[in-house]
């Protein structure tokens, strides 16, 4: 009797234990789906992010929906899993990217209707930013701001003040979009992300022409980006505004120093032509037309060099009045980049 007892125990903690292994299992099947599904989210933001205005890439829309499929696992097969309300706002964030609207709509009411209280701030703030891309601006903008007065984090706040941001550089009302921008760089803690939101406030001030702003914004980018090209971009836009404010030392020293590290030789067609204007503002002539010279023999068929021979054919009239060697040089212009401004 004893012994049957003995196998019955047994048995028992088998059975448990044999529960408790596929349980495992399937956690971690879960967890790593769900680990998945948000490495698919990091990448499509880092390129929706760098390439902010622009038509979401093909790239990104991909790992929008892979985002979506590998969501809708945890969701539809493990209703305890305990990430479960991340994975819904994976969800409802990649529908929204990815314009499906109505997807995105209903995904909000059923993490609401499963959450309700705690998703209150995430559900009101998708639903006004849905507002707004089905044409509902300005209750957009007013549902955004009621939100602001609410306790929030400072990483949400970010993201209204962002959101409102964005909404407004749409209407083209710049100075509230930068505004909002700055708010927003404010009380981001994320580096990455505040880099970015640095980078739209500088390239924006700079086409304002407010260089000191610019300035500012472009050494906290590179301060925070972790975006190579936008590190080199606002290194060069840096030594542009010290030429154009008359610090042209401090302009030249950091070119030349620029010039002599391959971490910048992607730019360096760009940093030497800012060294051929700097000699041109210095009125080192000679200097400033070798410069350009030696740009359209080493980096040939580039923006740079387009816009090199159009100042040497300015150098041909404005110095020796040659015509015809100006002519020669304007019509080069367009073959070297069909695009250039020049």
């Amino acid at each position: 009797m004893q012994k049957k007892i003995i196998n019955k125990t047994s048995l028992n903690i088998i059975i448990c234990l044999g529960f408790l292994i596929i349980s495992c299992t399937n956690f971690k099947a879960y967890f790593n789906t769900f680990y998945n599904a948000q490495q698919y989210f990091e990448k499509a933001e880092k390129i929706r992010l760098e390439n902010r205005g622009d038509v979401l890439s093909k790239v990104a829309m991909d790992n929008y929906k892979k985002v979506i499929k590998k969501s809708k696992i945890v969701l539809d097969g493990y209703p305890q899993f305990n990430l479960r309300k991340a994975a819904f706002l994976l969800t409802i964030q990649s529908q929204f990217y990815l314009e499906e609207y109505r997807n995105a709509q209903s995904t909000i009411s059923l993490m609401k209707s499963e959450y309700e209280e705690i998703v209150n701030i995430d559900a009101s703030f998708w639903f006004s930013m849905i507002k707004w891309k089905e044409g509902k601006v300005q209750p957009a903008i007013n549902e955004l701001f009621s939100l602001i007065n609410t306790s929030l984090s400072n990483d949400m706040k970010a993201k209204i003040y962002l959101a409102i941001a964005e909404i407004y550089f749409e209407q083209e009302m710049q100075t509230l979009s930068m505004d909002n921008l700055i708010l927003a760089a404010e009380f981001i803690r994320d580096p990455n992300e505040k880099g970015q939101i640095y980078y739209r406030i500088a390239d924006l001030s700079f086409v304002a022409k407010k260089y000191d702003l610019a300035l500012s914004a472009y050494k906290q980018t590179i301060k925070n980006s972790e975006t190579k090209k936008q590190i080199q971009e606002s290194n060069l836009r840096t030594v542009q505004i010290y030429r154009l404010q008359g610090n042209l030392d401090l302009a030249t020293k950091s070119i030349k120093n620029m010039l002599l590290d391959e971490n910048y030789s992607s730019i360096f067609s760009d940093l030497e032509l800012e060294l051929a204007k700097l000699y041109i503002q210095l009125e080192m002539i000679i200097e400033a037309r070798n410069r350009l010279e030696s740009i359209v023999q080493d980096y040939k068929k580039t923006k740079a060099s387009a816009e090199a021979y159009y100042r040497l054919g300015q150098y041909s009239i404005s110095k020796d009045w040659d015509l015809d060697a100006a002519l020669k040089y304007f019509t080069i212009v367009p073959k070297e980049y069909n695009e250039s401004l020049f």
